[in-house]
Order: C-alpha cells, then sequence, then structure tokens
C-alpha cells in the first residue's frame, strides 16, 4: 500500500467514520494532491474524490455545496499571502455543503520545524509557508464564515509506526512525544513551539 493510501486508511476514513457517519458516501475534493492514491483510496472505499489544482486566485468551478468534504496540505503555496487565502476560503466554503467540513494540514509557524513541505524544513517565526493556529482560525471562521474549527490529533498523521523496523521506534518515540505536546486538549501546547503541523477541521456547522 503507498504512503498516501495508507494515510487515508489509518487517519482518513476514520475522521469519516466519526464526523459523517450517517453517510455511506462522502463527496470530496482534493485541493492541489501530492498523492493521487489518496483519492483512489478513497474511491475504493466508495466516496467520490475530485482532484483539483487551481492556479492562484482562480475560482473554483463548481456549484455551491456540490461536496461534503474537501482537503489539502498545500494550502500555503496555493495562497501565498493574507487576501489569497481568505478568498480561497471563501470558495472552499462555498463549494461545500451545509454539513460540509474543510480539512487542512499546515505548517505551523511559531515552530521552527515544518513537516508539511509547504517550505522550508527550518523556518523563522515569519515565514509564509506557514500559520499560526490564531492566523488560521481567523482566516476560516472570522473571514470565510465557517462556524468552527476544531484541532485534530497530530498522533498517527505521519505514520511513523509503519516505518521500516530499524528506524521504528523512533517514529513510536515521536508519536509518545506528540502525543503529549500536540494533544488537541492542550490547546496552548497544540498551537505552541513544539507541535510543527496543524490539523484543522473546519466545519461549516
Amino acid at each position: 500500500m503507498t504512503a498516501g493510501a495508507a494515510w487515508v486508511e489509518r487517519y482518513l476514513l476514520p475522521l469519516f467514520a466519526r464526523y459523517f457517519s450517517d453517510r455511506s458516501a462522502v463527496s470530496c475534493l482534493q485541493m492541489a494532491p501530492d498523492d493521487p492514491t489518496e483519492s483512489e483510496r478513497l474511491r475504493e472505499a466508495g466516496h467520490a474524490c475530485v482532484m483539483e489544482s487551481p492556479k492562484a486566485g482562480q475560482k473554483l468551478m463548481y456549484p455551491d455545496a456540490t461536496f461534503d468534504f474537501a482537503f489539502t496540505g498545500r494550502f500555503p503555496v496555493l495562497a501565498r499571502d493574507h487576501h489569497a487565502r481568505v478568498a480561497l476560503a471563501k470558495e472552499l466554503n462555498r463549494v461545500l455543503g451545509n454539513r460540509g467540513a474543510l480539512l487542512l494540514a499546515v505548517g505551523n509557524r511559531l515552530c521552527p520545524l515544518d513537516l508539511t513541505r509547504n517550505g522550508s524544513l527550518i523556518h523563522g517565526p515569519f515565514d509564509p509557508s506557514c500559520l499560526s493556529l490564531l492566523e488560521a482560525e481567523g482566516i476560516l471562521i472570522s473571514e470565510a464564515g465557517f462556524k468552527r474549527v476544531e484541532l485534530l490529533d497530530v498522533n498517527g498523521h505521519f505514520g511513523w509506526g509503519s516505518l521500516p523496523a530499524f528506524i521504528r521506534p523512533l517514529g513510536r518515540t515521536l508519536d509518545t512525544f506528540w502525543r503529549q505536546f500536540a494533544a488537541p486538549s492542550r490547546r496552548w501546547l497544540y498551537a505552541g513551539p513544539f507541535n510543527p503541523t496543524l490539523l484543522l477541521w473546519a466545519a461549516k456547522d
């Protein structure tokens, strides 16, 4: 199984079971995919998935409320400044249905390490490829109109436990670390310098 398909199996499908438990099929929009096998695995699981790679500032060519769910790990690349990020977030809100949701994975501006591959691995506090939690919430809720943003667990997202056997102990150590220092229930730690990746579930309901 590819890394993308394994992530869908390990991380995304359990989220569907949690948030879309009343739906047998979820219509999905994957923005700027870096691994097409994610969409393939979603289709195998019975969900519809469209992949889109719009140019900066380009509007999405879909009617209102077309999708149940959208996701991307390339939000800062698709929209490189605040104005563009607000416009993209509004477009994503528009194409989602009333109970739709958006999943974003973005580098945490307050952590010097970025594992999202949107910019440099090591970055300073003003790197445009990252967002702080407050910035992300301001864009999604205050400006784009999502009702709430839920912080998702980083543990399990990277799949460290499935690394080759000789480095698997390191991966398990990292998962243990993030269970302590990137727990969604501890917002001040989640948003702080020990957590490199913000995983945000922006909901319309």
